[in-house]
């Protein structure tokens, strides 16, 4: 249900808005809308736990380390 509303533009109605998440100090996540009302993080996130909303916010900001060590 909710990939439906995704791609009919209705995600903004979606509870979970990241909020709780928002970094006040945050290089780019406020201009750019990354967490809070009307983000990226609340039209994207499908996450159903604490640990999985964490790291989508992590992703999300730049905080993760992707880099592959041989």
């Amino acid at each position: 249900e909710k990939s439906i509303f995704r791609v009919s533009g209705k995600w903004k109605d979606f509870s979970d808005t990241g909020e709780d998440l928002v970094i006040k100090n945050h290089n780019y996540a406020m201009d750019l809308d990354i967490l809070g009302k009307g983000s990226l993080f609340q039209m994207i996130n499908c996450c159903n736990s604490f640990l999985g909303r964490h790291r989508l916010k992590a992703i999300l900001c730049g905080d993760v380390d992707f880099s592959i060590e041989e």
